[in-house]
C-alpha cells in the first residue's frame, strides 16, 4: 500500500520541479537573473529541492562572482558539478577576462574527474586569448590534446585565434591546415577559423593574400572580416595597390564594405603616400573610423587645412577623440595643436596619450622644449602613462633647445 502511494508523490515532486526549472529557463531568457537566482534560494528553503540541472540554469545568466559563489554553494546543497556547471562558470570568467580564474576552473573540473568537452575547452582557450594571455591558451591547448577529444571548427578557431593574439602566424596557418585535413572543406565555421588565422598575419600581407586566395580554391567564400584582416595586413605593409585589389575582390564576390573596410583601405594608401587615392576613396566620411582615415591621410599629403575642414564640419568627427587625435598629428604645428587641445577641452573631450604625444611631437619639430617638458610632465596628472614615443619626443625637443636639465 505504501508503495503505491509513494509513486504519486515522487511524480508529483518530479513535476514540480520540472514546473521550477521551466519557470527559471524563462527568467532566463527574459534577463532577469537577479529573480532566478532568488526563486532557486527559496526552492532551497521550500521546495522543491533543486537539482544539479536548475542550478545550470541559473548558472548560464550569472556574472563571474555571483556564479563563483553558486558553485562554491553546490556541495553545500548535496549537488555535484558537472561539465555544464563548469562549461557556464568558465564562460562566465571568460565574459570577465579573468583568464586566471579560468584556468583555475579547469584544473578543478579535472581534478573532480569531470570530463572536459570541446566546447568548454574551447572556452577557456578564448577566454585566455581574450585577456591578451596567449601563451597561457596555447599551453592549455597542448595540455588538452592528451584528453582524447577531437578538435571540431570551434576548438581549432579559438586555438589560432590565439595565435593570432600572440603574432605566431606560422603556428596559426599550421593549425588551420591541420583543421582542413579534418573537416570538410566547404564546413560553414572554416571561414571564421580562416578569420582568426588572417588576423595573424598583421604585417605578413602576401600570405594573407594567399590564403585569401586558398578560400577562394576551396570555395569557402570569405566574409567581411575575413577581408578586413587582409585590407588589415596590407595596410600594416603599405601595399596600397594590393588593398585596392582586395577591395575590388570584396566587390566581386559580393561582399558589402563596411567603415572597417574603407577605413583600412584608405589606411594602405596613406601609408604609401598616396593620400590622393586615400581621399578618394571616401570622399565624404560619415563614420569615426573613416574620418580619422581621411584625416590620416590630410596628414600625409600635408593638407592640414582640408584635416581641420573635415572635422570642424562632421559632427561625428568632433564627438571622436581618435579624429582630434589624427587632426592633432596632420596639422604638425605646435601652435594649432595647443589650439586643438583647447577646443578638445571646451567639447569635454579628455585627450588620450596619442594625442598628447601628437602635441609633443609637434612641440619637438618646433623646437619648443620648455612646452615640450610642462606636457610631458602633466602626463600623470592626466592619468597617463608615457611610453618610448613620449620619452624620445621631449628628449629629441630638449637637444634641440641646448638644454639637458629637466625637472626633477
Amino acid at each position: 500500500m505504501r508503495l503505491r502511494s509513494a509513486t504519486p508523490l515522487a511524480a508529483h515532486a518530479e513535476r514540480g520541479l520540472r514546473d521550477c526549472i521551466q519557470r527559471l529557463c524563462r527568467l532566463r531568457g527574459s534577463g532577469q537573473w537577479q529573480e532566478a537566482l532568488w526563486q532557486l534560494h527559496e526552492m532551497q528553503h521550500s521546495g522543491p529541492s533543486p537539482n544539479v540541472i536548475a542550478c545550470n540554469v541559473v548558472l548560464s545568466s550569472l556574472e563571474a562572482g555571483q556564479a563563483q559563489a553558486l558553485v562554491q554553494e553546490l556541495p553545500r546543497m548535496r549537488l555535484q558539478a558537472d561539465a555544464v556547471t563548469y562549461g557556464s562558470l568558465i564562460a562566465a570568467h571568460g565574459r570577465a577576462r579573468q583568464w586566471a580564474e579560468t584556468l583555475a576552473a579547469v584544473e578543478v573540473m579535472r581534478d573532480e574527474g569531470v570530463q572536459l568537452d570541446l566546447v568548454t575547452s574551447s572556452t577557456a582557450i578564448s577566454a585566455c586569448a581574450r585577456s591578451s594571455k596567449w601563451r597561457q591558451a596555447l599551453a592549455l591547448m597542448r595540455a588538452l590534446e592528451g584528453e582524447r577529444l577531437q578538435p571540431d571548427v570551434v576548438f581549432y578557431s579559438a586555438c589560432i585565434d590565439a595565435c593570432a593574439q600572440g603574432r605566431r602566424w606560422t603556428m596559426a596557418v599550421q593549425l588551420l591546415d591541420r583543421m582542413l585535413a579534418q573537416s570538410s572543406p566547404a564546413a560553414a565555421g572554416n571561414v571564421i577559423a580562416y578569420a582568426a588565422a588572417l588576423r595573424s598575419l598583421e604585417a605578413h600581407w602576401s600570405v594573407a593574400v594567399q590564403l585569401l586566395v586558398d578560400m577562394k580554391w576551396k570555395r569557402i567564400s570569405p566574409d567581411v572580416v575575413a577581408f578586413n584582416a587582409v585590407l588589415g595586413a596590407c595596410g600594416s605593409a603599405a601595399q596600397w595597390e594590393a588593398g585596392l585589389q582586395v577591395l575590388a575582390a570584396m566587390a566581386g564576390s559580393r561582399v558589402a564594405q563596411d567603415h572597417v573596410s574603407k577605413a583600412l583601405a584608405m589606411s594602405a594608401c596613406a601609408q604609401a603616400k598616396r593620400w590622393e587615392t586615400a581621399l578618394a576613396l571616401c570622399p565624404e566620411p560619415e563614420h569615426a573610423i573613416t574620418c580619422s582615415a581621411f584625416i590620416t591621410a590630410c596628414g600625409q599629403g600635408r593638407r592640414w587645412q582640408l584635416a581641420l575642414l573635415a572635422l570642424s564640419e562632421s559632427e561625428v568627427a568632433r564627438r571622436s577623440t581618435v579624429c582630434w587625435n589624427a587632426t592633432l598629428s596632420a596639422c604638425d604645428y605646435w601652435p594649432r595643436s595647443l589650439l586643438l587641445l583647447q577646443h578638445m577641452a571646451r567639447r569635454l573631450l579628455r585627450t588620450d596619450l596619442t594625442g598628447q604625444n601628437a602635441l609633443l611631437s609637434t612641440l619637438e619639430k618646433g623646437s619648443q622644449w620648455a612646452l615640450a617638458l610642462d606636457v610631458f610632465w602633466t602626463l600623470r596628472q592626466h592619468h597617463l602613462q608615457p611610453d618610448a614615443i613620449s620619452f624620445n619626443s621631449v628628449i629629441s625637443a630638449c637637444e634641440k633647445g641646448h638644454t639637458r636639465n629637466p625637472r626633477p
